[in-house]
């Protein structure tokens, strides 16, 4: 990948995750690291992730096509506003795309080292 592709995601990824928010910086890391592991297959730390939104997460991270309002309803419900939900949404989507990224990359690295 480019110079300039990486320093996109670099920025991206230090904004959506180290940045000011309604959530913590932590929290969003947590969530990221969460995405990432379920769309590698690899075992998922949820322990610093409210429980009730672990099934959104899943379904954000593995099933996107998936996500319908009455997901987000729910979690509105539970007392969680819209801003707390987008901010874990874009963390979610970051992780498992970063993930899907870096893997396709590594399989086309060792098809062109073939």
């Amino acid at each position: 990948m480019s110079d300039d592709y990486q320093q996109i995601i670099d920025n991206l990824s230090s904004i959506t995750l180290e940045g000011p928010g309604h959530t913590t910086a932590e929290l969003r890391q947590s969530v990221a690291a969460y995405a990432s592991d379920l769309s590698l297959e690899q075992p998922a730390d949820s322990s610093r992730i409210p429980s009730d939104f672990i099934p959104y997460l899943d379904k954000v991270s593995l099933y996107a096509y998936k996500v319908l309002d009455r997901n987000v309803d729910e979690l509105k419900a539970n007392d969680y506003t819209e801003d707390e939900i987008f901010e874990l949404t874009i963390s979610a989507a970051l992780g498992a795309g970063l993930a899907r990224l870096e893997r396709g990359l590594a399989l086309l690295n060792e098809s062109s080292n073939s």
